[in-house]
């Protein structure tokens, strides 16, 4: 309640801190600094200006509960890969652990399988989307045979 109000009545003298305790439960506090230093579950943190971070004009600050003073989110060096970077190793990874679980040899039986198994899907798909078309093409099948009664071509 008291963050709460600090909130609300003492906005300009509070700090937003963002407090990750032991569980990493994160939680969101509004205190006022008592000469750099706030008290947050007992545990007293000292606020160093570097380590602030201002968010819609007000000064937040990370505090974790193993350490006296703020993460440093900002000053931290940047990790050495970008994602998508990070994505391609990956992908990679998973590629290489996959021809050396093959052994780098594909024998005659399994090119067979595969073959077989492709040209069963393909037959299957071709079956569905003859079995969904089937009226249209009765449909055009019927004309067909109606134009060649009226020109005398089928008995």
């Amino acid at each position: 309640m008291k963050g709460r109000l600090n909130k609300l009545f003492r906005k300009n003298k509070c700090v937003r801190v963002f407090y990750i305790d032991e569980v990493r439960h994160l939680s969101e506090h509004w205190v006022i600094p008592d000469y750099g230093q706030v008290t947050i579950d007992k545990h007293r943190f000292y606020l160093t200006d570097p380590e602030q971070i201002l968010s819609k004009n007000v000064p937040t600050y990370i505090l974790n509960a193993n350490n006296t003073e703020p993460v440093q989110v900002l000053t931290k060096s940047q990790s050495r890969l970008s994602p998508k970077d990070f994505d391609t190793a990956v992908s990679a990874h998973v590629a290489r652990e996959i021809f050396e679980t093959v052994g780098g040899r594909i024998d005659k039986g399994m090119i067979a399988i595969i073959i077989s198994v492709l040209t069963l899907i393909v037959a299957g798909v071709a079956v569905y989307f003859l079995m969904n078309n089937m009226p249209a093409i009765i449909d055009k099948l019927d004309r067909i045979d109606q134009i060649l009664r009226n020109i005398g071509g089928v008995a």
